[in-house]
């Protein structure tokens, strides 16, 4: 909480201007069926009432990792990743993604994953001259505004009946690559109020 109140505060000053260099990136699992548990919290003697139960479907299991990164201007690039991401399959997704949309005046953000952080991993970046937003707070997904486009993609590809893991990843790229151009620029808009809202609540998370 201190590490991210203070990251906020250091950043306050920041405008639009200046966050529009910015490049966010991350990682999601984009799920059909996913195996989590749910609990539902329900009266003695209803258990198969429709509106306490879940539906279910005959397959399961289907999943995708995927990278994801996106620029104020509505430039973006979605990377399918191997299902266990390590360093170097990493690196090999930014050499992919990346150097696509990366400017002369671009900042590149990621979080603090191992992977991200790995000696090899800072190496890389060095090596190929990225300019690193270095000093991202961890545990802030709040202040990630592309954590807001994930949940976008989740809603758009959970309309889908797919049956393969490629067809989740075809329906997946289309589903990302319809999300409007005003959105994006929306969620860039918002930095400022989000890292006004962080401070606010001392370090706590807040409603992003």
């Amino acid at each position: 909480m201190k590490r991210r109140m203070l990251w906020c505060k250091a950043y306050d000053k920041w405008d639009t201007t200046q966050w529009k260099n910015i490049i966010f990136s991350g990682e999601c699992r984009i799920e059909i069926s996913s195996s989590y548990c749910r609990y539902v919290r329900r009266p003695d003697g209803h258990r198969f009432d429709p509106k306490y139960t879940i539906k279910k479907v005959r397959y399961s299991g289907i999943s995708i990792l995927i990278w994801g990164a996106i620029k104020r201007d509505g430039s973006r690039m979605l990377i399918r990743c191997p299902i266990r991401l390590n360093s170097s399959a990493y690196q090999l997704v930014l050499d992919e993604g990346l150097q696509q949309i990366y400017s002369d005046d671009s900042v590149f953000m990621q979080d603090g994953a191992p992977c991200h952080t790995s000696r090899s991993t800072m190496a890389y970046l060095e090596l190929k001259k990225i300019c690193l937003l270095s000093d991202w707070p961890p545990q802030s997904p709040d202040v990630n505004i592309i954590e807001n486009l994930w949940s976008i993609l989740k809603t758009s590809v959970s309309k889908f009946n797919v049956k393969s893991s490629d067809e989740l990843w075809n329906v997946t790229f289309k589903a990302w690559n319809e999300i409007p151009t005003e959105t994006i620029i929306r969620l860039y808009d918002s930095i400022p109020r989000r890292l006004k809202a962080v401070v606010k609540a001392k370090g706590q998370h807040c409603k992003y």
